[in-house]
């Protein structure tokens, strides 16, 4: 697993086997990234949001691109701290956050500014796609200008809208599927 381009291009992270852990391939993240740049994401100066972050492996693949803050949220405590490795294997000292706590609470409880990106990959054996996108429909971390891209079990449930996001692509890869969702302006409804 390593950095696809940008600043920290072709450096590898640190990863660990566990079964709820399921780092995305070089391969997948390359195909998130581009989809993302077609449909019009500048990551530069951007605010990320990694949810069930596992080894920061897609807030940091979004830092290196140029975004300006990355949150990086699990309950996983040997998750976290692998990330805090990855972070020092970069030399990463600002721009993140790393939040030790249940990602529906921090959906819930979240009062800040809204994110640009948002990233969620829930543990496929929980079946968490549906419970992840209702939690984020109703919190603060989205807005107009935000993507939102969920990682999930090809068994799940590919929901087409949820509450003013509307999915506009999907690709799947194997047993997985990663969609993707935009903020719907009204005049588009």
């Amino acid at each position: 697993m390593r950095i696809i381009t940008g600043r920290f291009k072709g450096r590898h992270l640190c990863s660990f086997s566990a079964d709820f852990i399921r780092p995305m391939t070089d391969r997948v993240k390359t195909v998130v990234f581009d989809t993302l740049y077609s449909a019009g994401l500048n990551f530069v100066d951007s605010r990320v949001l990694d949810l069930f972050s596992g080894t920061g492996n897609l807030a940091l693949e979004a830092l290196s691109r140029g975004a300006k803050e990355a949150y990086l949220v699990d309950s996983n405590k040997r998750a976290i701290q692998i990330i805090r490795k990855n972070c020092r294997l970069l030399n990463i000292h600002s721009g993140i956050k790393i939040c030790h706590k249940d990602v529906f609470h921090f959906l819930d409880s979240y009062k800040g500014s809204s994110f640009e990106l948002v990233f969620a990959d829930p543990p496929f054996k929980k079946k968490l796609g549906k419970k992840t996108l209702d939690r984020f429909s109703l919190s603060k971390v989205g807005g107009v200008n935000t993507f939102l891209v969920l990682e999930i079990s090809v068994q799940e449930e590919c929901l087409e809208k949820i509450g003013s996001y509307q999915l506009f692509t999907r690709k799947r890869f194997g047993d997985k599927q990663v969609l993707f969702y935009r903020f719907i302006k009204q005049s588009e409804k």
